[in-house]
């Protein structure tokens, strides 16, 4: 499974080279849980690898998640990626890259985050109250 895995992810770098050139980046999101995915995830937009091993034994942890990556990339990923339909457009990876833009990019943005540290940080601690326009 992992040289599967392996040729897979070398493929995928080199079909994610061709679709790179220019200014387009087709790119879903692949995380553990925790953090911002742990926020952000939904589950239709993009995947989470999840080896459910005991989180105090970081040698299981690796090799739980290691596996878990192998099989998200085999059953999951690198279909959804190499699926494409009579025009050559992989459309379930779209969907995914789609709503991983609806969902991730609003919420985890540096211009919400900058307006929400001002409205709940900043301007309480300098005593300053919010005008409406």
């Amino acid at each position: 499974m992992r040289r599967l895995a392996e040729h897979a992810a070398q493929a995928l770098r080199g079909q994610r080279h061709k679709r790179h050139e220019g200014r387009h980046q087709w790119r879903a999101q692949s995380q553990h849980w925790d953090g911002w995915w742990a926020e952000g995830y939904t589950g239709s937009n993009g995947w989470l690898i999840d080896g459910k091993a005991d989180a105090t034994d970081y040698a299981a942890v690796d090799a739980a998640d290691a596996e878990a990556l192998y099989r998200l990339l085999e059953n999951e990923v690198v279909p959804a990626f190499y699926e494409v339909d009579g025009i050559g457009v992989p459309r379930r990876w779209l969907q995914v890259v789609k709503q991983s833009i609806r969902t991730v990019m609003p919420a985890f943005a540096a211009r919400r985050m900058v307006k929400q540290y001002v409205e709940q940080m900043y301007t309480p601690a300098l005593g300053l109250t919010r005008q409406h326009d």
